[in-house]
């Protein structure tokens, strides 16, 4: 059986003592023969005292032991003892008995050996037994050892930094923002519908443009709660749709535009608006054109 000795420090197979040589007075067989109490009541035979003193000598775990027993029966003989005796025992033949208890030695030796016998095996087993950490906290003293370690690990990095402050430390880099250059606007002019042969606005898109901004001319219309725009290309198709945008009262919309979605060639801006009973209806169409760059 493999256990850890607390005096000696290192893990032993054999009994050992502090010093590694073979010794028959160990823990294993301290605990079992009751060594200690049985010293303290004087009932080792001399071999055996003998044996173990030499044993206790480098020991602190059963110095500890001995000495809090020792004291514990030294208080109560000195507490319990006398003032339950004394207190109660008044007169008569328990009157007797208590001062024959406080004078005789043999006696005072019965009634501690009674009360080592009392608290010896509860006290060995305290002594004796390895206390059991429950799961949770368990789980919680990795949890703050984790912590700690990140801390010390945080510590050390900034310690690396010279001159930097505390302050410094903690914040955290700003990506750099470059001036960016505004964006093109565009304004379109709505389209009649009997004009149909109204030149198309032309959109020129600077190359290093990546966002051009749209403004729609419009004339407000309180029975229109907001409106929905459609931008269709030349082959019908639905390049960019946005709902929810302005109100009745604007006199102009502006939209924003990723200059990829627009190729070269004829859009057309198709702009519905929203009745008060949730329907859309059209409300106006405006035509550009993308040249080739």
């Amino acid at each position: 059986m493999v256990r850890f000795c607390r005096a000696c420090q290192h893990f032993q197979c054999k009994p050992k003592c502090k010093a590694g040589k073979t010794d028959s007075m160990n823990h294993d067989y301290i605990e079992e023969h009751n060594i200690r109490d049985r010293y303290l009541l004087r009932r080792l035979a001399d071999d055996e005292r003998a044996r173990f003193e030499a044993h206790f000598v480098d020991c602190h775990e059963c110095l500890e032991q001995l000495e809090a027993t020792e004291r514990f029966v030294k208080g109560l003989k000195s507490t319990v003892a006398q003032d339950f005796f004394v207190s109660y025992a008044r007169g008569g033949l328990l009157a007797r008995a208590a001062r024959a208890v406080m004078k005789s030695r043999v006696l005072q030796g019965v009634l501690a050996a009674a009360i080592l016998l009392l608290i010896g095996v509860p006290i060995a087993v305290w002594f004796g037994r390895s206390p059991a950490v429950p799961d949770n906290e368990l789980a919680e003293l990795r949890r703050e050892n984790d912590e700690k370690q990140r801390t010390i690990e945080r510590l050390q990095a900034e310690s690396l930094r010279p001159n930097q402050s505390p302050q410094q430390a903690d914040k955290k880099p700003q990506p750099t923002v470059q001036n960016a250059a505004p964006e093109p606007v565009f304004i379109l002019s709505l389209v009649r519908s009997a004009d149909t042969l109204q030149p198309a606005s032309k959109v020129i898109i600077p190359k290093n443009a990546p966002r051009i901004t749209v403004s729609l001319e419009m004339e407000p219309d309180p029975a229109y709660r907001s409106y929905r725009l459609s931008l269709i290309g030349a082959d019908g198709r639905n390049v960019w749709t946005r709902s929810g945008l302005g109100s009745g009262k604007a006199s102009s919309l502006n939209i924003s535009l990723n200059s990829a979605l627009l190729i070269p060639g004829s859009y057309r801006v198709q702009v519905e608006g929203l009745t008060s009973d949730g329907r859309y209806v059209p409300a106006g169409t405006y035509q550009f054109m993308v040249p080739a760059r």
